[in-house]
């Protein structure tokens, strides 16, 4: 699976490639998700059902998964998190 921003992939966010993962992976072999360069501000939260997954990114300072939630704003430290699993 591929993640791209501008369309080139088969997914525009990383929670579509997620979701399609909900439908699709059974966990008998390794699903790999690149997420291609780009700053991706959204939430993803992974079941704990889904197994057997890798996300790989186009380096440090070139994939970049961001939010702005925090403690102060009404969010739990669980939910302030980017990733969730």
């Amino acid at each position: 699976m591929v993640v791209a921003q501008d369309g080139s992939g088969n997914y525009r966010t990383i929670n579509e490639a997620v979701q399609a993962l909900h439908r699709e992976h059974n966990g008998d072999r390794r699903a790999i998700v690149y997420v291609k360069s780009g700053v991706y501000e959204e939430y993803v939260e992974i079941a704990r059902n889904l197994r057997n997954m890798m996300f790989v990114g186009d380096g440090i300072d070139k994939t970049i998964v961001t939010g702005n939630h925090n403690v102060p704003d009404g969010y739990t430290t669980y939910r302030s998190a980017t990733f969730g699993f």
